[in-house]
């Protein structure tokens, strides 16, 4: 059993004819959208990365938008993509606890900022006083950027959907190869890539997806496919890593996300996280820190550790792959975020599993925490 790393590739959605296949991404909706899902604009890219970079140019030529403030704990690829797009910025203290330093954004916004970049974070719901700096923001009519990748799914009394513009990674929730989103139901949105070029990138993890599958099925009699399978991942990130031009989604991953059942997506998520919190609940050598609220749906079972990193190579050890948000790519002044770069860790609970899978991992860390 493998638990975790790249979502094998499931090809039934493929396969399913869309209702109207000429309109088929218009009738595109995240949950958060809800009956408003007919007044958003939808453009779909290759990846957040590329949705990122090109929101930035696109408001920059806009609106004139020359600089963003952005959170001081994000995703190397967030501020990678602020520097290509030739946009200047500075960051705003988030908190061990993931609050914003309300003070610090206002002063911010007094000195003539432009654009607030706000991120969601491990499905924890943002804070009143956040809301309220965003209200302030729109009055003075700056723009505000919100990156849903970390609660894609989530809607209800989840706070969600507030921004101008919204961004996301949909390939990190889904059996997708590619896919990053931009949306906005009140402002002009920028165009798709004209060309239907996929990349190489998007060809190699499908490949990949494809492989996994089968490995962990069992069903395979080619010996060396895992080994096989890690060195074409590689290859996948290496490209990724490399190739910074634009690229569309790819037509396997629109027609995959048109005809999933993303209620049900969300329904396993929720129970799995749920699950694996009562299974762990009462451990001490790891604190749970994402919190369950109506509407929130998990990217993972997000933890603190002082051992972040022998917890993350023992659960490997055990055939469980888990995600690190994020390691610092530069040095930084903020001490929480360092601590949070070293010390969490995101524990797969995703629509691919269920009860076992989830009894399995308590049961790992059941003894992680006896070896303590």
């Amino acid at each position: 059993m493998e638990i975790g790393s790249v979502i094998e590739l499931d090809d039934w959605c493929m396969y399913q004819l869309p209702e109207n296949s000429a309109d088929s991404m218009k009738n595109f909706g995240l949950p958060f959208m809800g009956a408003e899902k007919p007044e958003y604009k939808n453009v779909f890219y290759q990846s957040g990365r590329n949705a990122i970079e090109v929101l930035l140019n696109f408001i920059q030529k806009e609106f004139g938008v020359d600089a963003i403030l952005i959170p001081d704990y994000v995703c190397g690829t967030v501020t990678d993509a602020v520097k290509r797009a030739g946009m200047e910025y500075s960051a705003y203290c988030i908190n061990a606890d993931l609050e914003v330093n309300v003070d610090e954004i206002k002063a911010q916004l007094d000195l003539g900022i432009k654009s607030i970049y706000v991120v969601h974070y491990f499905g924890i719901p943002v804070s009143q006083s956040l809301m309220d700096i965003i209200s302030e923001c729109r009055s003075k009519g700056i723009i505000v950027i919100e990156d849903i990748t970390m609660a894609l799914l989530s809607s209800g009394d989840f706070t969600i959907g507030f921004g101008d513009y919204i961004v996301g990674s949909l390939r990190k929730w889904f059996a997708i190869p590619d896919g990053g989103i931009i949306c906005s139901k009140c402002m002009p949105v920028p165009d798709e890539p004209s060309n239907n070029i996929v990349s190489r990138y998007t060809n190699l993890y499908m490949l990949v997806q494809a492989m996994k599958r089968e490995y962990v099925s069992g069903n395979f009699k080619n010996k060396n496919l895992k080994e096989n399978y890690l060195e074409y991942y590689s290859e996948s990130i290496k490209e990724l890593f490399s190739d910074y031009r634009i690229y569309p989604m790819s037509e396997f991953s629109k027609r995959y996300i048109f005809n999933c059942n993303m209620d049900d997506i969300r329904e396993k998520r929720i129970d799995n996280y749920n699950r694996l919190c009562d299974l762990v609940n009462g451990m001490n050598s790891f604190k749970v820190k994402s919190c369950s609220k109506d509407g929130a749906v998990p990217l993972g079972m997000w933890i603190e550790c002082d051992n972040r990193d022998k917890l993350l190579q023992y659960l490997i050890s055990c055939n469980i792959y888990c995600n690190v948000h994020w390691r610092l790519k530069e040095s930084v002044n903020n001490p929480d975020i360092k601590f949070l770069a070293d010390n969490v860790l995101t524990i797969p609970c995703d629509q691919r599993y269920g009860f076992y899978e989830m009894e399995y991992i308590s049961e790992k860390l059941k003894v992680w925490e006896e070896q303590q």
